[in-house]
């Protein structure tokens, strides 16, 4: 009897893909996006504003048969390489993805850490 393939779970949220090359952000995940696995053209879409709805570009087909070097960057047409390394939260590219921040059934992003704030000059004299 063949063993049943584990199913898929959504991904909850979109990641975007920053390009290693040019440094822009064209892609971002699909609900097909699973973390580590063999990455292929269903897991990305177009970000909407360079799809058919905004500047209509055109990309590499969201086809589980896409892998490797033809998934490349529609601004530079450089491959996509380390895609796990690339991945960050916000469209800024500010906030890196940490596969660490997710915790088993959690659909929501991490809070934002806030930053410690500067110390006051009468700290600072303290400290000396």
């Amino acid at each position: 009897m063949a063993k049943k393939k584990k199913p898929i779970t959504p991904w909850p949220f979109a990641l975007y893909l920053k390009c290693p090359a040019c440094g822009h952000c064209y892609h971002q995940t699909s609900a097909s996006f699973q973390y580590g696995q063999t990455y292929n053209g269903r897991m990305f879409q177009m970000r909407h504003r360079y799809g058919p709805g905004g500047e209509n570009w055109q990309t590499f087909p969201a086809d589980e048969a896409v892998l490797g070097d033809c998934l490349i960057c529609p601004g530079c047409e450089v491959p996509y390489v380390e895609i796990g390394e690339n991945l960050y939260w916000d469209r800024d590219l500010t906030r890196k993805f940490d596969p660490a921040d997710l915790v088993p059934g959690e659909k929501k992003k991490p809070k934002a850490s806030k930053p410690e704030p500067e110390p006051t000059p009468e700290e600072v004299n303290d400290e000396e």
